[in-house]
């Protein structure tokens, strides 16, 4: 338990004020500069499911049966099947990044818990398609769920990494406020140790952004 009386929960965060943060249901968003993020809505699923191609498998090191179980899903929902729970590993927070002006769904971005447990950081990870690189969203992405975690989850610090050899997301997270920590070596869920780069951010920026509760 958190000095505040909030409980550590590695799929929900229990005894935060309602108005702040529900996970279960999902029923916020988080709007900033171009994108939102905001919950997968089941009629989004299988276009949310063909921004993942072979590069996204590739540099996230997710294994064949996990593409297989994505097909799966895809196809479940095209019957109007919607999955009840689409991540495969503990998450803190799970969005999708949508486009703020057209609501398309441009990717993922999630807080996940740290392997040693501490309760007052998280692990970010994010993806997004090919067609929305390079366009400033996965930075602006990166930037609201850090403050997002600040404000909302209590979280003093994030960390993050990507492959030493990953230029485009090293921009990504240096722009996004993330310092540089060391080098240091990742296991993918594939199996495969790559090099990698360190960062991390802690809670520094006074000015909270908006936790909007979705309409039902």
């Amino acid at each position: 338990m958190r000095k505040n009386g909030s409980v550590w929960r590695r799929k929900k965060i229990e005894a935060l004020p309602a108005d702040h943060w529900s996970c279960e249901p999902w029923g916020h968003s988080v709007e900033m500069g171009p994108i939102t993020l905001r919950p997968l809505g089941a009629k989004e699923w299988p276009s949310f499911c063909n921004l993942i191609d072979d590069e996204i498998i590739t540099q996230n090191g997710w294994t064949s049966e996990w593409k297989a179980d994505i097909e799966k899903a895809t196809d479940l929902a095209r019957l109007g099947v919607f999955p009840s729970d689409r991540s495969l590993a503990p998450k803190l927070v799970d969005f999708v990044i949508a486009s703020r002006s057209e609501g398309t769904v441009m990717g993922s971005i999630s807080l996940n818990p740290l392997s040693d447990g501490s309760l007052d950081a998280a692990e970010v990870g994010y993806w997004i398609g090919p067609e929305y690189r390079r366009r400033g969203f996965a930075t602006a992405a990166l930037d609201a769920i850090s403050r997002f975690g600040f404000v909302h989850l209590g979280l003093t610090r994030i960390v993050a990494s990507t492959a030493a050899n990953n230029a485009a997301s090293i921009k990504v997270i240096e722009s996004a406020s993330f310092t540089f920590t060391g080098a240091g070596t990742v296991t993918l869920p594939n199996g495969v140790a790559t090099a990698a780069r360190m960062y991390e951010r802690c809670h520094v920026h006074p000015n909270p952004i908006p936790c909007r509760r979705r309409k039902r």
